[in-house]
């Protein structure tokens, strides 16, 4: 009966879910189809969170809402935060749901109707989510009612009290208990290897009037107090006192009615026609334990609540009060069973409590929830502050991560976030983005971004963050602003344009895979203990490190979360073992690769040995998990014996083994990983919040024999989908597919270009699909045999293309070139003759073969021209666009050295002469302006040649220039942090600024071949 409610209970969320609208103006359902039109002018998941950290006015409401729509927003995400209302620190909390705040709301959301808008909600002033603006506990005002005060609702937490004592069974001691609420008191004895489980006590019934009477036996002893605490307003946002008290207790229902009483319903009493059409959906932004063990705030402390004793008593069919030591102290494999089920039980209480409350009232309001969670930059150690990952995005519409003040590739947010999507079947992913980057941030380092997000499977990106105001105290919260103050402002919209078609590649059609990366997360919430960083650095370092090198070969993969694969009840994930493939709710897999875990459940080593017998492969480094986690030590050993063929955790000798079914073991040993003595080295929050260098990605030495071992070892056992000539780790791909065609989404997370043959497992006639551009072109040169296509590419610095595969149509139906010395400018088809213009950039030979219904056809002609670049150096006129301060004469470089204060526009300016021969017929001239920082305008002749955001700043200025004299201007911007220093720290203040150079006029040919097929 309990199966089949279960059943049920997953059915009605399935349907229910796939009826509820999708949250943002581009979404679209899982398995559709990329059209050429919408790749050209893409409605595309991309939102900014919209701070309303000002007076908010009408006209600017109004003005800020059209601007945001003319650069190509459709969906925007309306955020209350500091400096609402009025002035900067005070009042907002007041101000927060106040009839002047909805009355402002209801404009603002009247506006974004007219305009189109979809408007997405945020459940909070400020953050994080969960407390309203400090009314769950303290009351207060909504609109006209008044909220009573419920200060019990606080966050909650259950600290052990340690007292050593030595008794001889003679008389009677006291002692006072500490404060808070008295869970349990266990008493045990001691000896040189710690407590001696057998002797655990429970003598909280000896406890009367806040002290403990007990006779010690004889011996050293323990006792050990359990006593449920409040954590003190302050936790949470900030300290001051101007904010609210906070937080709730996520983990207590009636605290979770309150803040949707307070808040969603209220939104929905007042605007109940605009759900489901206006408002498509509502943020939830970083609810947590907020017992803040990582941050230092209640060391030695866990997550609690009133009613956890009993729900985990019904979860896991034994009473914990006996057994709370064994959270804190010991490494035994009932240590790991009861932490494993503690952190499990714990995360499903938080799962059913929030998460799981606010998802079925959005289903039943027609909207999303959707958002992200507490610290997921912490990786494994955000277990601990918001527990397992996977069971918090069990209940979002779309699985989300705080992509915030950073950018180390190594890092494993965006596939953790697309990863669950998957997991669960949800169509999509989601980031918040660029959150504390500070006002040095970049264009050209967003659209890297993006590309890395995107190439993850990450297609829902929420931009943090346009700023109503940045005056005052404004502009040094969590910077920048990305749009009304910025100095890119005019040409915002050619990121827009960019980040939406990459978003709309990333959201269309359903990912392909083949190879799943094991998420450990029993062996987290087992080995990590309360406060021992150690083994999960450790463990993240193998994580990190092989999910980095695998991604770098160009692999693609997919995170399975181990409770979903053990067939946790909670996750209702679809499990089952198939001739070689490992089937995870729909997604296929013929490789699983274990990285340095260290013990995992016998459940998911029962899968993964059926797994191997099917014909699967596995591959392990580092470590065997040798140590069960539920208990079944006995399933745990059956696996490695019978896959590995050893017991052993750390076997110093790679084993590589197979069965009849084609099954294949693999275990790569890492004799020079980092190791517990370097890591105990490191501060301990240094651990919690950062991997070291070996797992940064960019750091990451893959001449390493154990990277060369973990490549061979994939490449032996993985299909390959994408092939490179060489090895180029900065290259990621996006396999997907739909209605007939498979297209990859491919990215350049470098400042060099790239230029290889790509080798494809698709066939069909390829297309290249120009994200900055828009544009589409059929591939000119291409190469078809075994079932693969081989393309040329060119991926310039930070670049990113998409090649498309019409999987119904022939390759071979037109003439196409499968070899170009040269680059293909031009390809035309007429009939059975190829006209194609290629550009030369050398003298010499340029050589082309072309194909047709198999049969090849080979041209080769000298280019003759002496084509050599030209630098143009020496001094430059220079003015800063703008400023009190007369032309002078310099030469390249920074002027950040000379005017650190000023942000905005320099002009370079210089008189070059051009010889007539540069300007003869077919030729075309380049002028590269080398290193910019950070936006380069050019005009030559007064005349406008384009403006470049991003590398490369390279301008063609052939119809511009004349025989002889030609004057040439440069227009520089930089970035905003000059003029208000960066805003988050580890950053240079004020950074290098202007023209660096080297510029060069950089010369070409252009050449015309034909090729026939066609009778003479």
């Amino acid at each position: 009966m309990k199966n089949l409610w279960q059943l049920t209970i997953l059915t009605s969320v399935l349907v229910v879910q796939q009826s509820v609208p999708m949250a943002l103006a581009g979404s679209a359902g899982s398995d559709s189809g990329i059209s050429r039109e919408e790749f050209r002018a893409p409605v595309a998941d991309l939102a900014p969170f919209w701070f309303w950290n000002g007076d908010m006015q009408p006209e600017e409401i109004e003005r800020q809402l059209r601007a945001m729509k003319e650069v190509g927003i459709h969906s925007v995400v309306f955020h209350p935060r500091s400096g609402m209302g009025g002035q900067f620190g005070k009042g907002e909390v007041e101000y927060y749901l106040s009839e002047a705040y909805f009355e402002r709301f209801k404009f603002a959301l009247d506006t974004c109707r007219r305009l189109g808008l979809k408007v997405i909600l945020y459940d909070e002033y400020n953050w994080p989510s969960g407390y309203a603006g400090g009314r769950v506990l303290k009351g207060g005002q909504v609109g006209n009612r008044q909220v009573p005060p419920n200060p019990e609702y606080i966050a909650k937490h259950l600290a052990m009290v340690e007292v050593p004592v030595n008794g001889e069974g003679r008389t009677e001691s006291v002692w006072k208990v500490p404060e808070g609420k008295l869970v349990s008191v266990i008493a045990a004895k001691v000896d040189q290897s710690g407590l001696i489980r057998s002797t655990f006590t429970n003598v909280t019934s000896a406890v009367t009037r806040g002290s403990l009477k007990w006779r010690v036996p004889e011996g050293n002893w323990r006792l050990m107090f359990f006593m449920q605490q409040d954590s003190p307003p302050g936790v949470g946002p900030g300290t001051a006192e101007e904010l609210p008290p906070c937080c709730p207790d996520l983990m207590n229902p009636a605290a979770i009615n309150k803040f949707i009483s307070v808040t969603h319903d209220e939104y929905y009493r007042r605007f109940p026609e605009y759900f489901g059409s206006t408002i498509t959906a509502i943020f939830t932004d970083e609810p947590g334990f907020l017992n803040n063990r990582i941050d230092g705030v209640f060391p030695n402390t866990v997550p609690w609540t009133d009613a956890f004793p009993a729900f985990f008593e019904q979860k896991k069919g034994y009473s914990l009060t006996n057994l709370l030591p064994l959270i804190w102290v010991g490494e035994s494999e009932e240590n790991a069973k009861v932490r494993t089920d503690f952190w499990d039980a714990l995360s499903t209480l938080y799962m059913d409590t929030y998460f799981r409350r606010i998802y079925d009232w959005c289903q039943a309001h027609r909207i999303e929830s959707i958002g992200h969670v507490l610290e997921d930059s912490l990786r494994f150690h955000r277990t601990f502050e918001g527990g397992d990952y996977f069971k918090t995005m069990r209940f979002m519409h779309r699985a989300g991560i705080d992509q915030i003040g950073q950018r180390q590739m190594g890092l494993i947010n965006p596939k953790l976030a697309s990863s669950a999507a998957r997991l669960f079947g949800v169509p999509h992913a989601l980031s918040e983005t660029f959150g504390a980057y500070g006002w040095g941030l970049t264009l050209e380092q967003m659209k890297a971004i993006i590309n890395w997000h995107a190439t993850s499977g990450v297609d829902t990106e929420i931009l943090h963050a346009f700023y109503y105001s940045i005056e005052g105290q404004r502009k040094e919260e969590s910077p920048p602003d990305l749009f009304y103050h910025q100095l890119w402002r005019d040409q915002f919209h050619r990121f827009v344009e960019d980040a939406s078609r990459k978003l709309y590649l990333a959201s269309r059609g359903r990912h392909v895979a083949d190879i799943a990366i094991f998420y450990p997360a029993s062996a987290i919430m087992s080995e990590g203990g309360v406060m021992n960083f150690v083994p999960l650095a450790k463990m993240e370092e193998y994580f990190l490190s092989a999910s980095v090198a695998i991604r770098a070969a160009q692999y693609d993969f997919n995170y399975v979360d181990e409770l979903a694969l053990a067939g946790n009840k909670d996750l209702q994930v679809p499990v089952s073992v198939s001739a070689k493939t490992l089937n995870v709710n729909g997604f296929a897999y013929s490789v699983i690769v274990l990285p340095g875990v260290p013990a995992m459940s016998g459940a998911a080593a029962e899968v993964l040995e059926q797994f191997y017998e099917s014909g699967g492969k596995i591959i392990v480094i580092g470590m065997l998990p040798v140590r069960a986690t539920d208990g079944q030590t006995a399933l745990v050993r059956h696996f490695l014996s019978s896959v590995f063929g050893t017991e052993e955790a750390t076997p110093k000798e790679r084993i590589d083994r197979n069965n009849g079914a084609g099954g294949r073991a693999i275990y790569v040993p890492i004799p020079n990983m980092v190791s517990d003595a370097e890591l105990a080295k490191l501060p301990p929050m240094a651990l919690a919040v950062m991997p070291s260098s070996i797992a940064r990605g960019r750091d990451l030495d893959y001449s390493q024999p154990w990277v060369q071992q973990l490549l061979q070892a994939v490449s032996q056992s993985a299909h390959r989908d994408v092939q490179l000539s060489g090895f180029h780790p900065p290259v990621a791909f996006l396999h997907k597919r739909g209605e007939g065609k498979d297209w990859y989404l491919i990215s350049n997370d470098s400042a060099e270009t790239v230029t290889d043959d790509f080798t494809f497992s698709s066939t069909g006639a390829p297309s290249i699909w120009d994200p900055e551009s828009g544009e589409i072109r059929e591939a000119p040169v291409f190469r078809q045999e075994s079932g693969r296509t081989s393309v040329p590419l060119k991926l310039l610095p930070y670049g990113a293309v998409a090649v498309v595969f019409e999987r119904g149509t022939p390759a071979d139906a037109k003439p196409h070139l499968t070899h170009s010395t040269a680059g293909v400018m031009e390809s035309k088809v007429t009939g059975e003759r190829l006209h194609v213009t290629v550009l030369a950039e050398a003298q010499g030979p340029v050589a082309l073969t072309a194909t047709y219904r198999g049969r090849l056809v080979t041209r080769s002609l000298e280019q003759a021209d002496r084509l050599e670049s030209v630098s143009v150096g020496g001094p430059w006129g220079f003015h800063l666009e703008g400023a009190a301060q007369p032309s002078v004469s310099r030469g390249l470089g920074t002027w950040t050295d000379t005017w650190p204060d000023f942000s905005g526009t320099a002009w370079y300016e210089k008189e070059i002469v051009v010889d007539r021969d540069w300007l003869g017929e077919g030729r075309r001239v380049y002028l590269d302006l080398g290193e910019v920082k950070n936006i380069g305008d050019v005009r030559i002749n007064g005349k406008s040649a384009g403006v470049r955001l991003w590398l490369p700043y390279r301008f063609e200025i052939t119809g511009l220039l004349k025989a002889g004299p030609n004057q040439v201007e440069i227009g520089v911007t930089n970035t905003l942090a000059n003029r208000y220093g960066q805003g988050r720290p580890g950053l240079p203040e004020k950074p290098p600024s202007g023209l660096l150079g080297p510029v060069r006029l950089v010369p070409a040919k252009v050449l015309q071949i034909e090729f026939s097929w066609a009778k003479e």
